[in-house]
């Protein structure tokens, strides 16, 4: 019997199902490992234990994590577990799958309703001694930085009260403190916004609630040292289509962006800017600079076909899907605090498709000057399938704000990479002065390698390359943690 379907771009190439959990080491390696990475490259893949109850959908699989740990002295040993969800153990007890698509209860078998549906599949977060797997749809899991063991779901000692929180919380590196928030946060199909703020304990500080204009989904947001912006875009939850077991989301471009702008404390209103539709998966960084709000990310100009609309799926089963405009770009967005009503200023800062950005996080909500990211060099080829765009490319970027240049390395043919991660020469080594560690899936030989490449010199490629004891499920978020804060 087979559980998946190889021609479905969800379950083939580097998507393709691992469902391995184990560990070995120590792992080999072609050139040199830096002296310099000493800690743990932790990567979150949505890996399906089962096959779907529904349909296939990349997003919605249980969470896997793998674990890279960099002893110092040229070892690296190497730990996969999935997380162990309330969601993951019911169906592996009854060795099929029992909840349906994503975000849709109306799809789940009966003898689950009311269970947690989260896959915490999606970005890592390490605050206050925990390691968390976070998914937007639940709470966090919080894991074992060391064996990936699951300790169970983690609400903050019952701090939260919202039924979510997003998969990308912002950790000020000066304060320590942690702001997040949850949307749907009374539930799928609700409009309720929840937002906290956690000091470098884990005690809640601050808890505002707001509606956002429809349902939807917020995947992330940016803060600066007094502001939080939180983007909503025109993709809308609708009840019917729900309860007829069609997509989540759908696109309704007539509604706009509707970008909430408050302060970071939680006092005052909510001010709503509206501006032209638009889907921001991911920000980059935030910051203030002569009086204006300076907001980084990869915008589109239609939503990602993760929720594919008829003609896409259409597209998908032909083969024939384009490389069409749900596919984002470098911007920059500035806002007026002192005139919210001037809207929004939008700057296109790289014409090539970028995603998964991240920076050196030393200066997170502080003016900054390099990005990393994923990026499709429009000269070479593009391996990855349609359900992959977005989430892998052809090339590691490395964005210099100060000259306005991008470097980037290619991975090579039959070759794409994930999310790249940015970690520091030392604690005080300058700005972008460090590695990025990359996952590259070599397509046609069905292997992967972790690559790491030294930022003086990008464009040269990888300084050690190491190779897992398998093939790697494509990953979602990655992160980094020092050995001694693991």
């Amino acid at each position: 019997m087979r559980m998946f379907n190889p021609k479905h771009p969800v379950y083939r190439g580097g998507n393709a199902p691992v469902r391995i959990e184990g560990s070995c080491g120590p792992l080999e390696y072609d050139g040199e490992i830096p002296v310099e990475l000493v800690g743990s490259y932790y990567r979150l893949a949505a890996d399906p234990q089962f096959g779907p109850l529904v349909r296939p959908l990349l997003v919605d699989a249980d969470g896997h994590t793998t674990a890279f740990h960099f002893r110092g002295d040229g070892r690296i040993d190497f730990v996969e577990k999935f997380v162990h969800t309330e969601r993951y153990l019911l169906e592996k007890e009854a060795g099929r799958a029992l909840f349906g698509t994503y975000r849709n209860r109306y799809t789940d078998e009966a003898e689950v309703v009311g269970k947690d549906r989260t896959t915490a599949n999606t970005a890592w977060l390490y605050h206050h001694g925990k390691l968390l797997a976070c998914k937007e749809d639940g709470m966090p899991y919080e894991m074992d930085p060391e064996t990936l063991e699951t300790i169970g779901r983690y609400d903050f000692n019952g701090q939260v009260e919202s039924l979510t929180l997003t998969a990308h919380p912002k950790v000020d590196p000066r304060s320590g403190e942690l702001i997040t928030y949850g949307s749907q946060a009374k539930g799928e199909g609700t409009t309720d916004i929840a937002y906290y703020v956690f000091d470098k304990d884990g005690n809640k500080t601050v808890e505002k609630w707001f509606n956002a204009p429809i349902p939807t989904i917020v995947h992330d947001f940016s803060v600066t040292d007094n502001w939080v912006i939180i983007p909503i875009h025109p993709v809308v939850v609708e009840e019917e289509r729900l309860k007829a077991g069609g997509a989540t989301y759908y696109w309704r471009p007539e509604h706009g962006n509707s970008i909430a702008v408050f302060r970071r404390d939680g006092t005052g209103d909510v001010h709503w800017i509206k501006s032209k539709p638009s889907y921001a998966f991911h920000t980059v960084n935030a910051f203030e600079k002569d009086g204006k709000i300076i907001m980084d990310l990869t915008d589109a100009p239609e939503f990602p076909m993760w929720w594919p609309r008829p003609e896409q799926i259409e597209g998908l089963r032909s083969g024939e899907l384009k490389r069409d405009p749900h596919l984002a770009q470098l911007f920059r967005w500035k806002i007026d605090p002192e005139d919210f009503d001037a809207g929004i200023e939008m700057e296109l800062l790289h014409p090539w498709e970028a995603e998964m950005p991240r920076f050196d996080e030393r200066f997170a909500m502080q003016p900054y000057r390099y990005a990393v990211y994923g990026v499709d060099d429009p000269e070479m080829g593009v391996a990855h399938g349609p359900a992959e765009m977005g989430v892998n490319h052809n090339s590691i970027g490395w964005w210099d704000h100060a000259r306005g240049e991008l470097t980037h390395w290619y991975t090579g043919p039959d070759s794409s990479v994930g999310e790249p991660v940015f970690v520091p020469r030392s604690p005080d080594a300058p700005e972008g002065d460090g590695f990025i560690i990359g996952t590259v899936q070599r397509l046609k030989a069905h292997t992967s390698e972790i690559v790491v490449l030294d930022t003086r010199d990008v464009a040269a490629g990888p300084v050690a390359t190491i190779y897992p004891p398998h093939r790697l499920k494509c990953g979602i978020h990655n992160m980094w943690l020092p050995q001694n804060m693991s």
